[in-house]
């Protein structure tokens, strides 16, 4: 079995491998709990505002199209950067994810605005 915070391997069916990680751990825990229903929040006004976007790129309005995507994805991209939820090894692909999301968002607000 492996460490719920650090991944090292654990002796028998403790949940962590010591008191240090049993605290890191566990206030993780409470802060993934906390933040659940905010970042669901963003997340879906974001694709809402994605989606909105996608729409009005059809119907030809490409610059009013354009500017929603990109603050749909600004948007995702700052709530999975504020509020991570995996565990460490995945927290870092998270907010990779957040980061570019964010990048791409921003490009294309300032190309399209």
């Amino acid at each position: 079995m492996k460490c719920g915070y650090c991944g090292k391997k654990v002796n028998g069916n403790a949940r962590y491998c010591s008191e240090y990680c049993r605290k890191k751990g566990e206030a993780k825990e409470n802060f993934a709990r906390k933040t659940r229903i905010p970042l669901m929040a963003v997340l879906i006004l974001s694709a809402l505002a994605a989606v909105v976007g996608i729409m009005l790129a059809a119907a030809g309005k490409l610059d009013e199209g354009f500017l929603s995507i990109g603050g749909g994805l600004i948007a995702a991209g700052v709530g999975m950067l504020a509020f991570p939820r995996a565990k460490r090894g995945a927290a870092a692909f998270c907010q990779i994810g957040g980061g570019l999301f964010f990048a791409l968002g921003l490009i294309l607000v300032l190309l399209w605005a």
